[in-house]
């Protein structure tokens, strides 16, 4: 068997996951240097726990690593681990060849990670540090250095910080970050820090979250100016604390914004910042529920992540603006995931302006998917739009102009995305002003 080129065994051990390479490590010493040799061995270092069999693989990961690109991830929740010295001693070795760092430690730590993150990082892509400890002990969020990674990646593209304060001056290395994820821990309040975008004023996509939010008012000249280079805002507060996304931060200039669990009012002062006829989706992408709305105006999104089980009536969040018919009347393009479709419908007001209704399936089903058998009227309708979720569907056709005819009597168009009509061809030609099949993914 070693007589086969390595080259050949590689593309076999390609196969393999990581147990079977640790098994097959075991059968001979050529075949360990192969396996240990593949980076799905090598690529991910995961430290958690910091077990000795852990802190074994680890060492043989460096090890096979080389002088290669790699993924370093370390948790510890322990602040007496004794481990922590050979923890941190990876973390060094390492750090000026990873493109992506997670840190996840006790705050009792930081002082000793903080001389080594000082280190130049040259390769670093991706920057994840969570220091554990409450807000509420006393002790204040310890600060970045300025000098993080000695200022040299110039590769890092996103940020994630939680439980640490921001550097005191600006930091070069946060230079080039477009994507900043800035968190504290949900019983704490969050300081909006106006130095934000002084500190990482490439930012393109911010998230905030914690259990709310404190900003000052008013808000510098300099910061309003950032927010209008933001495309993306998430945030997570306690359902009431969202509001001051939309109440005190100048969010209406910002195309995208996404929050979780909001309640209504959250959603109305959302819905403020649009003027004339909306977009609304309602899509299930397990485990929440998306609710957005868009302006058929402006290219603005607000979107709302939900549970499934807000979706009762008489809830308070953004589900509630299913039994608003002031909001429905104004949705003149509806898309609804057929899961919710029994939800959705019925709160549909009768004098809608709906132009275009999309049916977003999605069912697993590799047989026949059965279409909603009531249906709101919908006198505007111009459209109606299938579109699978995943792989094709199929659809009877009887079942497709079934739907029409609950939905509107007029002959409307007709798309069909990944889904494939069985049955009646000319019957579905007839009942229909156009019909436009492709096999696109929803967009």
């Amino acid at each position: 068997m070693q007589r086969l080129p390595n080259e050949l065994w590689a593309s076999v051990f390609a196969f393999f996951d990581l147990t079977d390479l640790t098994i097959v490590s075991q059968v001979a010493a050529h075949w360990r240097a192969v396996a240990f040799d593949q980076p799905l061995f090598w690529r991910d270092i995961i430290v958690q726990p910091p077990t000795p069999e852990i802190l074994y693989w680890t060492s043989r990961k460096v090890a096979a690593s080389l002088q290669r690109k790699v993924m370093l991830e370390v948790i510890i929740t322990d602040e007496h681990a004794p481990v922590v010295d050979e923890i941190f001693n990876y973390v060094e070795i390492t750090l000026s060849r990873c493109d992506s760092l997670r840190l996840v430690l006790p705050r009792n730590y930081w002082t000793r990670l903080a001389n080594i993150l000082a280190r130049p990082a040259p390769a670093l892509e991706q920057f994840r540090l969570k220091l554990l400890g409450s807000n509420d002990d006393g002790i204040e969020e310890p600060s970045l250095p300025a000098d993080l990674f000695r200022s040299s990646s110039t590769n890092l593209r996103q940020v994630h910080l939680h439980g640490v304060a921001l550097p005191s001056a600006s930091a070069p290395a946060f230079q080039h970050v477009d994507t900043v994820i800035l968190s504290v821990p949900d019983a704490c309040w969050q300081e909006f820090d106006l130095r934000l975008f002084d500190i990482f004023p490439s930012t393109r996509a911010l998230t905030l979250s914690g259990g709310g939010l404190k900003v000052v008012q008013p808000l510098p000249d300099r910061v309003v100016d950032a927010f209008k280079r933001l495309d993306l805002l998430y945030v997570q507060y306690y359902e009431t604390e969202n509001m001051v996304v939309f109440s005190q931060l100048p969010s209406a200039v910002i195309p995208e914004v996404s929050v979780i669990h909001s309640d209504i009012g959250t959603v109305y002062a959302a819905l403020d910042q649009f003027s004339g006829p909306i977009r609304l989706a309602i899509v299930d992408l397990s485990p929440a529920i998306h609710v957005t709305f868009s302006s058929t105006e402006t290219w603005i999104w607000r979107t709302f992540e939900e549970t499934h089980s807000d979706f009762t009536p008489g809830n308070y969040n953004a589900a509630a603006v299913l039994e608003d018919p002031v909001i429905l009347e104004r949705v003149c393009q509806l898309r609804v995931s057929l899961s919710l479709w029994n939800i959705a419908a019925p709160f549909i007001p009768p004098n809608n302006v709906i132009a275009e209704l999309m049916l977003y399936i999605d069912s697993k089903s590799a047989a026949f998917v059965a279409l909603p058998t009531l249906a709101p009227k919908c006198p505007a309708l111009q459209t109606l739009v299938l579109q699978a979720r995943d792989d094709c569907v199929s659809v009877a056709s009887n079942d497709i102009i079934s739907l029409a005819d609950l939905i509107s009597p007029q002959a409307v168009n007709l798309e069909l995305h990944r889904v494939l009509p069985q049955g009646d061809r000319e019957g579905l030609v007839a009942r229909f002003e156009g019909i436009v099949e492709t096999m696109n993914y929803m967009s």
